[in-house]
């Protein structure tokens, strides 16, 4: 997608003019429509505001608007895109298990980077560690390893049984079996 040619300069005199005298739209849009997310929205709204100075200053076209109706939709887009991004689902591993963002682990090589331990101390993310090298180094199937790092990263069920293409009854079975492998590793017999 192809940048707009306001986007990456400063503002002009006559742009810093009118965003000084137009900027209690800004204050008057989040108190209207956001009050109760005003300081989590300034710094978005307030970018929003400063792109539709420029947009408007920059292509004659808009000029048949007044300048109010262009920051007012440019405001109301920010905000969606505020709450779209606030709330779209982000991928998260269930059951505590930690997440190795983006990482490919393998046997021969485990790259262990200490992360945002939130709850676990290094002590248990370094064991956790130790245990996930020795079930890699176990399993022999490239596809119960791949279930493996999709499950830690937060896949769901249903994700990986697409990305497989097999069906929950097989990936069922899988996840069955590397549970079988890990309760032999780590069984007391």
């Amino acid at each position: 997608m192809r940048k707009a040619s306001y986007t990456d300069r400063k503002l002009t005199v006559e742009e810093q003019a009118i965003a000084e005298k137009y900027f209690d739209l800004v204050k008057v849009f989040l108190y209207k429509k956001y009050y109760i997310y005003y300081d989590q929205m300034i710094d978005d709204i307030s970018f929003a505001y400063i792109q539709a100075i420029k947009k408007y200053t920059d292509y004659e076209r808009l000029h048949c608007y007044k300048i109010e109706t262009i920051i007012y939709k440019s405001l109301e887009g920010a905000a969606a895109n505020y709450f779209r991004k606030r709330n779209c689902l982000k991928r998260k591993p269930q059951r505590d298990i930690i997440s190795y963002d983006d990482k490919k682990i393998e046997c021969s090589k485990v790259v262990t980077q200490i992360e945002k331990a939130h709850s676990y101390n290094i002590e248990k993310l370094a064991i956790s560690n130790l245990m996930l090298y020795d079930i890699f180094c176990k399993i022999q199937i490239e596809r119960q390893k791949r279930i493996i790092i999709m499950l830690i990263e937060g896949y769901k069920k249903v994700e990986i049984q697409r990305y497989f293409d097999i069906t929950y009854y097989r990936l069922q079975k899988e996840i069955e079996n590397i549970r079988k492998i890990v309760n032999e590793m780590y069984s007391d017999n």
